[in-house]
């Protein structure tokens, strides 16, 4: 029995806050990031976040549309600076991949 293929980019945990980012718009930011990095080479697969973090049907982002993102601060929200962190390194992923994929 083999095991499954390792996922590249670990599901992200977040600690939920008082006033922290929105838990779904970082969600689909996330989604749209992972989706893009890993180009459809795995099966799709859903990470438990809440709401769930889903790697199908997921619009592919670049690296600039990552980082003009804006997100809410809400109540009961993402921690900011575990976000932030995770969202940097994502955009460096996304640049370096666009980086050799000769594009902008």
């Amino acid at each position: 029995m083999s095991s499954p293929d390792p996922v590249p980019f670990p599901p992200p945990f977040f600690d939920v806050l008082l006033r922290g980012y929105d838990r779904a718009q970082v969600d689909a930011l996330v989604s749209r990031a992972y989706a893009t990095l890993l180009d459809g080479t795995l099966p799709t697969r859903t990470f438990a976040l809440d709401p769930l973090l889903r790697l199908d049907g997921a619009d592919p982002i670049t690296a600039r549309e990552l980082r003009a993102a804006r997100i809410d601060v809400v109540l009961r929200g993402y921690d900011r600076a575990q976000v932030e962190g995770l969202l940097n390194s994502l955009e460096g992923h996304l640049a370096a991949a666009e980086s050799r994929n000769g594009q902008q």
